[in-house]
């Protein structure tokens, strides 16, 4: 069974903002192999982190979505996963923190290629705490924190070069703070997998050199 953990192997790359106290950035990635037989699955990992002067700035929405090609791969929903909570702050009442809304990890209405990645504040208004409690990199208390937004799972149909591309731009993006504002969501990583028609095994080629022999006799013994 796989574990839903944030991945540590991963280099975060974070841009700072002129106009605002702090950045956002949401990156993906392939979690495997590059190449992959017709049949094979594979999972595909969106983070999301802020960093800057004032990084747990309160978040009220925020929303990406992965563009992936139909006649390569399905999407399968149910095999995908993702946090209940996000940037979260322990003890007290009225913590608000991020949660996955009820659009998360679905297509977006009439598509079959955008899946929505969606989460809202649990009490809006108003925008997460002052620190990424379970979610903070690293285990300590820098100016940078994060979390995986979700490990989307896809099987390959069909041969040819499956692009998974992140996008902000997308119906029903967005990137929304407590006071209002929408700052840049900046996009990182790429998202690829050479998919081919498995090799013939070596039984299944011996097979076929048998028949291909026992052809060859009962043409000889009708000639």
């Amino acid at each position: 069974m796989r574990q839903f953990v944030v991945s540590a192997v991963v280099a975060l790359m974070f841009v700072f903002s002129v106009s605002t106290a702090s950045a956002f950035e949401t990156s993906i990635f392939v979690d495997g192999p590059s190449s992959a037989e017709i049949g094979d699955t594979m999972d595909i990992v969106v983070d999301f982190s802020t960093v800057g002067d004032d990084p747990y700035v309160g978040i009220e929405l925020v929303s990406v979505s992965v563009l992936f090609n139909t006649s390569l791969v399905t999407y399968n929903q149910q095999s995908s996963l993702t946090p209940s909570y996000a940037l979260y702050v322990s003890g007290g009442k009225g913590n608000a923190y991020l949660l996955p809304a009820t659009t998360n990890l679905t297509l977006r209405a009439n598509t079959n290629d955008q899946i929505l990645m969606d989460w809202q504040n649990n009490a809006l208004p108003g925008g997460n705490r002052d620190r990424c409690g379970n979610y903070l990199l690293d285990g300590e208390a820098a100016l940078e924190c994060g979390f995986t937004m979700a490990i989307l799972n896809f099987t390959a149909i069909n041969n040819g070069l499956a692009n998974f591309d992140l996008s902000n731009s997308s119906p029903g993006n967005i990137l929304q703070l407590e006071d209002g504002s929408r700052p840049e969501n900046v996009l990182a990583g790429t998202g690829s997998v050479s998919i081919q028609i498995p090799e013939p095994t070596a039984a299944s080629l011996s097979i076929f050199a048998l028949l291909s022999m026992a052809g060859l006799r009962i043409r000889a013994k009708r000639s």
